[in-house]
């Protein structure tokens, strides 16, 4: 009988974690038009379930699922809005000295002024694709697609 000795799987590491944000915002007159009755004020309620993956040293990943509610309330009407998704769901692997990330990520550009993720907001910008990054910057396929509605 032989046997091979075969090296050790690498270990793989999931992390959960939740985020919840709760947010009441009131305006009382967004256009200083005091003919125009704008009173409004807004619940905003988001929550992100998250699972970070680690599987030995070159790959990491992510899927996060969000889920954002708005209760808004006016003098004529109160109504609510609500939506979810899958925000991440990604895969990087280290290359030497670039990244190869791979799937559902958030994309920032520059200064995040033409192409960033709007964190402040209930859903932020995400796209499908992959994505090269090393010191000397980051390669974008023009086949990203964004995720925002």
């Amino acid at each position: 009988m032989f046997l091979i000795a075969q090296p050790a799987p690498p270990d793989v590491t999931l992390t959960p974690a939740v985020d919840i944000r709760e947010r009441f915002e009131r305006r009382i007159d967004k256009d200083f038009n005091r003919s125009v009755n704008d009173n409004r004020s807004d619940l905003y309620s988001r929550g992100r379930f998250i699972i970070n993956v680690k599987y030995g040293p070159n790959v990491t990943g992510q899927l996060q699922f969000r889920y954002a509610h708005d209760y808004i309330f006016t003098a004529a009407r109160s109504y609510s809005d609500e939506r979810s998704d899958i925000d991440h769901a990604y895969l990087a692997i280290k290359q030497g000295d670039g990244l190869i990330t791979v799937g559902r990520q958030e994309v920032v550009k520059g200064a995040g002024k033409l192409l960033g993720t709007a964190e402040f907001t209930q859903i932020s910008k995400c796209y499908d694709g992959v994505r090269f990054t090393n010191k000397s910057g980051t390669a974008l396929p023009a086949s990203f697609r964004s995720t925002a509605r």
